[in-house]
């Protein structure tokens, strides 16, 4: 289960409390500006990102610096314009990574066990496959999404892989485990379940959507987004009865990149900045310190630290609490002018509380 109890009690009690204590999300770009897709932090000081055209960093004093660990005669000679979504640190010193390899044309996984010194690819698939996205319930079992449907299993720590059975052969894009046994699979006109730790999958429903980031909230509530593709506006989506139905959440943004649920009746979604709601969608509340960056990856597995990264190599992270969002105005007009200068009566739809 992911552990988020911590945020969601801190962040809580700071939005009832008093507004002027605000920590914000801290700025830690790393040094490129390729598009970075994953995330994945061992603890509060040691993390690791990966991205387009090969790109591997690591942090070891929680992000204040970042060093390449993307070199060596074998990243160079094959993974130069890989691009790299998905991220596991099993300790220190074993990490794995895996993505796409246009030489070969196939989803491939690299593995580590000497930090970083040498690699050894661990597996390279069929023709015209990829990996969007990696996610370990255990430290043994880890599992990854991707092209025509394939998802692909370990049990002896990144070791090996093998194909799992899918009822799809669609594009999946994102993976959310919410326990060590059941988790979610987004993908293009699917949602997928799993009830034995990723050994065999069902789908849920089949509606007319490309369901691109998935998150389970508990209470068989889900959040997940829906677009052409992650970048590019789309809806928010809500079900409350595990995956099943989904009905659409109006919110006053257009999410573009991944999201997060802490609760039911709390989730954090990446749009032209990261928004934050604590009743469900109906009010909203946004970190104006990430302006600009498209979230690619949202990482809040940890108690006490959160990550994310994104565009143009954005990286942020926060240690403690979740920082206090700024209210969101919203304000609808009902009815229409006639005339260009006519006034134009309009409904507050803002969060409770809050003047602008």
């Amino acid at each position: 289960m992911r552990s988020l109890g911590m945020f969601m009690v801190v962040l809580l009690s700071f939005v009832a409390g008093d507004r002027a204590i605000r920590a914000q999300w801290q700025e830690q770009p790393l040094p490129t500006v390729a598009l970075c897709f994953g995330i994945h932090a061992l603890d509060g000081q040691n993390a690791m990102v990966v991205g387009d055209f090969g790109s591997i960093y690591r942090t070891v004093n929680g992000g204040n610096s970042w060093f390449n660990q993307g070199t060596g005669q074998f990243l160079e000679t094959f993974m130069t314009f890989d691009s790299l979504a998905g991220v596991h640190m099993i300790d220190q010193d074993t990490w794995i990574v895996a993505g796409y390899n246009p030489f070969e044309l196939a989803e491939i996984i690299i593995r580590t066990a000497d930090g970083g010194q040498s690699w050894t690819m661990v597996h390279l698939g069929p023709d015209f496959t990829g990996v969007y996205d990696m996610d370990f319930p255990s430290p043994t079992v880890g599992l990854t999404v991707g092209k025509q449907g394939r998802i692909l299993r370990t049990t002896d720590a990144g070791l090996t892989w093998s194909p799992v059975p899918t009822p799809v052969n669609g594009q999946l894009n994102d993976l959310d485990m919410e326990t060590d046994q059941v988790g979610y699979v987004a993908g293009h006109h699917c949602v997928l379940r799993t009830s034995n730790g990723g050994a065999s999958w069902v789908q849920l429903n089949a509606e007319n959507r490309n369901y691109l980031a998935i998150s389970a909230a508990g209470q068989n509530v889900l959040y997940a987004t829906s677009g052409f593709e992650i970048g590019s506006s789309g809806d928010l989506l809500r079900s409350v009865d595990g995956g099943v139905s989904w009905s659409t959440i109006e919110t006053p943004f257009h999410p573009q990149g991944d999201l997060h649920a802490i609760s039911p009746d709390t989730v954090l979604v990446a749009g032209s900045v990261l928004y934050a709601s604590f009743d469900g969608g109906a009010y909203w509340f946004k970190y104006p310190e990430t302006d600009g960056h498209v979230i690619h990856d949202l990482n809040l597995d940890l108690p006490g630290h959160g990550f994310m990264v994104g565009s143009g190599g954005s990286a942020f992270r926060v240690a403690g609490a979740l920082p206090v969002p700024s209210p969101v105005a919203v304000y609808e007009p009902i009815g229409q002018s006639i005339c260009m200068n006519d006034p134009v009566t309009v409904f507050n739809r803002s969060a409770p509380g809050y003047s602008y």
